[in-house]
């Protein structure tokens, strides 16, 4: 376990032959057009594949305690933040996730301040920023304190039910048990990081697995036990103290923070950002209030699950690929119907997303998105050229769509993530 940091020179390297995906579909004039307008941005840069997504986490202190599939890594930012020069830097996550761009960068002594609709993803990315500050000796003591009196505690009540078969019945009653002896729990503090590694157990301790698309039951899941898991957890950050902090990082830990709001509205900071650092979800994982409905439901008992954010007015689509993409879909299947209108709310919360953070940063910014192109049913669908094209109607100039990964032999008949995970860097002069 350790902050690894990767070179400074790996940002601008790049390989010199520039492997393309293969826009397929009924009809892709509109998408080949953008594939073709991008051409001499796109950089084929390998080396930085790894770093896009969240698996470096798994060794990196305090952020290994909460996985997180949909984000990236430390080192990404990280390595983001030493090659872009600006004067006093300014960081906005839109769709901050567990905080590794907060943390990452008062790592740098950098300002940042994200935001999210998920109430966990909110309480982790402002836990994960206290835990080289929090008193270890009184969470441990607590920690003993719970587990030692759980026979004595009495279940806690859920308003929201709990899916069948999710749990281990053992280990159902357990957690119930134990978010009992952290609401008991009369340090604030203390109460924040019990919380957060509550959070941590809920998956592991259950039958389910919420890698994918939706929560499923996953019949070869063996459960560990919610007391077990919390033991290692403490063990986990007791460990992730013992690796050094550079010096004023603690400033920046304090003032950094994560503010639960939806994007699509008007976003409010204290500074004004000059630099993005984002990853915006994911269309075939666009219900995440459904995947992390445990969490949800266990960790905080008495509200109902939040609802998934929809467009409700009658915006129609407008850009070009985008229209084509939607209306290329076959309608065969019940299925069909709600992935369309599901990509069909997903681009317009997008497309108001993008605007929105285009108006709150400086006049001089660097825009960083992370993102996975999708395909359904032979559909392409090139989220690194329609995210770029949007952000250049509002305003922003290309600079460079560094494709990382390329799979040649994707599944057509499935919707998920196949074709190339892009991070594309934009800049704004106005």
């Amino acid at each position: 376990m350790k902050f690894k940091r990767l070179k400074k020179d790996l940002w601008n390297k790049q390989r010199q032959n520039k492997p393309e995906i293969e826009i397929t579909g009924r009809k892709t004039n509109e998408r080949k057009k953008l594939q073709e307008k991008y051409r001499d941005k796109t950089r084929y840069t390998p080396h930085l594949n790894n770093a896009t997504r969240w698996h470096p986490n798994k060794n990196t202190p305090y952020l290994c305690l909460h996985q997180y599939n949909e984000g990236f890594s430390f080192q990404l930012v990280d390595l983001i933040l030493r090659n872009i020069n600006q004067k006093e830097k300014n960081i906005l996550d839109p769709y901050c996730g567990v905080g590794t761009t907060l943390f990452t960068a008062a790592y740098n002594q950098t300002k940042a301040h994200g935001f999210d609709t998920l109430p966990m993803a909110t309480h982790i990315s402002n836990t994960i920023l206290k835990y080289p500050t929090t008193n270890l000796k009184q969470t441990e003591k607590q920690t003993k304190k719970i587990i030692d009196n759980l026979h004595n505690l009495k279940p806690t009540t859920t308003k929201q039910k709990i899916p069948p078969n999710t749990f281990p019945p053992k280990n159902l009653l357990e957690l119930k048990k134990i978010r009992t002896g952290i609401q008991n729990t009369t340090n604030r503090q203390t109460k924040q990081t019990l919380l957060a590694l509550y959070i941590s157990i809920i998956n592991p301790s259950s039958n389910t697995d919420n890698t994918g698309k939706t929560l499923t039951i996953d019949p070869n899941k063996k459960p560990q036990k919610p007391t077990k898991l919390l033991k290692k957890r403490l063990k986990t950050l007791k460990k992730s103290r013992k690796h050094p902090l550079p010096k004023n990082t603690k400033k920046y830990l304090k003032t950094n923070k994560c503010t639960q709001q939806n994007t699509t509205k008007t976003i409010k900071t204290k500074t004004k950002p000059n630099i993005i650092i984002t990853s915006p979800p994911y269309p075939d994982k666009y219900n995440y209030q459904q995947k992390y409905q445990l969490e949800h439901t266990l960790t905080w008992p008495n509200q109902k699950n939040p609802k998934q954010t929809t467009t409700t007015t009658n915006t129609k689509i407008t850009h070009p690929a985008t229209k084509e993409t939607i209306n290329s879909i076959k309608t065969e299947t019940p299925k069909d119907k709600q992935t369309k209108q599901t990509l069909k709310n997903y681009f317009q919360n997008l497309t108001k997303a993008l605007k929105n953070t285009y108006n709150t940063t400086q006049k001089q910014t660097h825009a960083i998105y992370i993102t996975e192109n999708l395909n359904y049913k032979n559909e392409t669908i090139p989220l690194d050229l329609i995210i770029t094209d949007l952000s250049q109607k509002h305003g922003y100039k290309p600079k460079t769509l560094k494709t990382t990964w390329i799979n040649k032999n994707p599944n057509p008949n499935k919707y998920k993530k196949h074709q190339n995970r892009t991070i594309i860097h934009l800049t704004k002069n106005t």
